[in-house]
């Protein structure tokens, strides 16, 4: 097998399989992405952004740095240039397969045309609550576990799911 049929295969493996977030920094009572910034500059796409050459960095989105001082749009173009040296990665494979698989895009490749792109769909879903219904019946979810580390419990929000 050659390097490229190799190299087809084994991306559409990675494409076929199910994905699911198990390791998540989902927020526990709206799930859904708040701008497409939390998705494509997510701390561990962000980094390879960086290792790929992007000039400039977003501010990491655990730090308190994360608002909407930035000029985001030039962030995107930044990202969408170095785009293709980031394409072979599982995180860019993962963030194509969200934009893909969770908001229709069908857009070929991650560029600057993709991130504006996910960032109107993302928009268009702007009742978070709504969103997150929608997710959980196209997965099939009829139960959620959660914890909420002593805070207000997400059963108020979806009371048909949550336990």
């Amino acid at each position: 097998m050659t390097d490229h049929a190799l190299y087809d295969t084994l991306s559409a493996a990675y494409d076929a399989a199910p994905k699911m977030d198990v390791h998540t920094h989902l927020r526990w009572r709206t799930p859904a992405a708040a701008g497409a910034k939390n998705i494509v500059f997510y701390h561990m796409m962000n980094a390879e952004w960086h290792a790929a050459g992007m000039q400039g960095r977003a501010p990491d989105h655990r730090s308190a740095a994360w608002d909407d001082q930035h000029d985001w749009p030039a962030l995107f173009a930044a990202a969408g240039a170095v785009a293709p040296r980031a394409a072979n990665t599982a995180m860019a494979r993962a963030l194509f397969a969200i934009g893909r698989d969770l908001y229709g895009i069908t857009h070929p490749r991650l560029d600057a045309q993709f991130f504006s792109a996910i960032d109107a769909a993302v928009r268009a879903r702007g009742d978070a609550a709504a969103w997150t219904e929608q997710l959980f019946d196209r997965l099939r979810l009829q139960r959620v576990l959660t914890s909420n580390f002593g805070g207000r419990s997400d059963r108020e929000e979806f009371p048909r799911r949550v336990h």
